[in-house]
């Protein structure tokens, strides 16, 4: 007892704020070297995975109003998926370290259940991403006819209509987990910031969502396939106050300490670009057809998502 009492009483102060709750002017050990590279890997996630569970449900609960649009999306999505497995195993500095998590069992590691969620999703996302490679190059003609004809032919047997459906199913599962799982990730820890955001993983599953249904709508309107696409607007809405609500209530107290000033003030940028996304798709249901509003809810949503995530992922660093 007089031994702890004479070392709390030769302790410096400066020793013993080192293991203080608050982090924010404490120098970070090991601080993980991650950059610019992370946050284009956390948005390409988001967008990619959203996009195919906004694409599959669209296509399941309506196909003959998105079967066309459904097509070039679920090709982007699996594009978007494949540069950002490419982006994760750069980001990971050895590309052994994703494969070693490929071998091994653990069920309770967010980064276990992440690995194999996007590897998972990667190969049952590649299916249906050739049924609309085939349906694209039918449509452009760049098939001879003869083989068009035996190409279109079986894609509209009921065998491969049951397969299709079978793979565009299993891969909302499998994206589902890929689209969670960084968000767990980054909340279970003891680092600054990041341990205090429990609901980060709500935020980046929305957002997600919110980010697939702006990408699917931008691609419609570039395709000149807008049929059917003001049916996501009421969901978009309620979306985008979901993520202003976590954002403003959720992330900015936690990134009091810990982060910068800029992060902070890209934070409030997010949140108005959300508003400005919600004025604009508010008017557009309120009858202002203006396809210029839908366009500049789609980018401010985009941008939203980046600067969100931007501010988030490195809270730590000083940038």
């Amino acid at each position: 007892m007089e031994t702890t009492k004479t070392m709390q009483k030769d302790t410096p102060q400066s020793a013993c704020k080192a293991y203080s709750q608050d982090y924010s002017e404490d120098v970070i050990p090991h601080l993980p070297p991650w950059g610019v590279m992370t946050v284009i890997d956390v948005w390409l996630n988001n967008a990619a995975l959203g996009l195919y569970i906004v694409t599959a449900c669209a296509l399941l609960l309506r196909p003959v109003t998105f079967g066309i649009l459904a097509q070039p999306a679920f090709v982007l999505a699996w594009l978007l998926l494949v540069a950002d497995l490419l982006m994760l195993v750069a980001d990971l500095g050895d590309p052994r370290r994703f494969h070693h998590m490929l071998r091994t069992f653990r069920p309770t590691s967010p980064m276990w259940v992440g690995v194999w969620a996007l590897t998972l999703s990667s190969v049952t996302i590649l299916i249906p991403a050739l049924w609309g490679a085939l349906g694209l190059m039918n449509g452009f003609e760049l098939l001879p006819p003869a083989c068009a004809a035996s190409i279109m032919a079986v894609l509209d047997s009921d065998a491969a209509v049951n397969i299709l459906v079978t793979f565009i199913a299993l891969g909302i599962i499998c994206a589902a987990g890929g689209l969670c799982y960084k968000g767990v990730l980054f909340s279970a820890t003891s680092r600054p910031v990041w341990r205090k955001t429990r609901w980060f993983s709500a935020y980046l599953t929305n957002g997600g969502i919110l980010l697939g249904c702006a990408l699917f709508i931008g691609l419609g309107m570039a395709l000149h396939v807008t049929n059917g696409l003001h049916k996501l607007f009421p969901a978009m809405l309620v979306m985008l106050v979901i993520d202003m609500l976590l954002l403003q209530f959720h992330l900015r107290p936690a990134m009091r300490d810990g982060s910068s000033t800029l992060q902070r003030r890209n934070l409030g940028t997010a949140t108005v670009l959300d508003a400005a996304a919600f004025a604009c798709l508010l008017a557009v249901i309120a009858g202002v057809g203006n396809p210029a509003l839908v366009a500049l809810a789609v980018l401010a949503i985009a941008a939203s998502a980046l600067m969100g995530r931007h501010s988030f992922v490195l809270p730590t660093r000083g940038v």
